[in-house]
């Protein structure tokens, strides 16, 4: 459950991800695994998924898995060479694109190239253009404040885009 995530780039498609150090030092086993492992997945949880996302946050031994431990079900990622979270709406293969440090601690900054993208039918939809356009309200997307507090979409705001 990383607060720091965001799309960075759209040509290539790269996201940013900063994770921080183990609190008894040393580099957390999601910057050593996408550094020795290069293929990552990101995904956008929604509200249903609150008590696992909250869960997989403890700190546990490099050796033992939150996805096995939650037993949380994986599904097929067509085109992608890892498997996604079967019950996420949203889900981004990445390969490493490079990482930087940054601050005294010193802060991991991850680019990852989006490689392939997951959207359920459940939130996709088309726009007037027939764009493809991601439902966020079906989506329900969480977001982490910090420490033990998540945010939920309450009501959705719309405005129509100036040409």
């Amino acid at each position: 459950p990383f607060s720091y995530f965001n799309a960075v780039c759209s040509d290539p498609p790269l996201i940013l991800l900063s994770v921080g150090q183990r609190q008894e030092g040393g580099h957390k086993d999601t910057r050593v695994n996408i550094e020795q492992r290069r293929d990552f997945v990101v995904h956008i949880a929604h509200s249903e998924l609150l008590d696992p996302l909250n869960a997989s946050a403890a700190s546990l031994p490099p050796e033992e898995s939150e996805q096995q431990r939650l037993r949380l079900a994986l599904a097929e990622f067509p085109g992608a060479r890892l498997p996604r979270l079967g019950d996420c709406r949203i889900a981004m293969a990445c390969s490493r694109f490079r990482i930087d440090e940054v601050g005294n601690a010193p802060q991991s900054l991850i680019f990852g190239q989006v490689e392939q993208l997951y959207i359920s039918d459940e939130v996709a939809g088309r726009d007037a253009k027939g764009r493809l356009k991601v439902d966020a309200a079906a989506l329900d997307p969480l977001g982490r404040l910090g420490a033990g507090e998540y945010a939920s979409f309450g009501e959705v705001l719309r405005r129509a885009r100036p040409d």
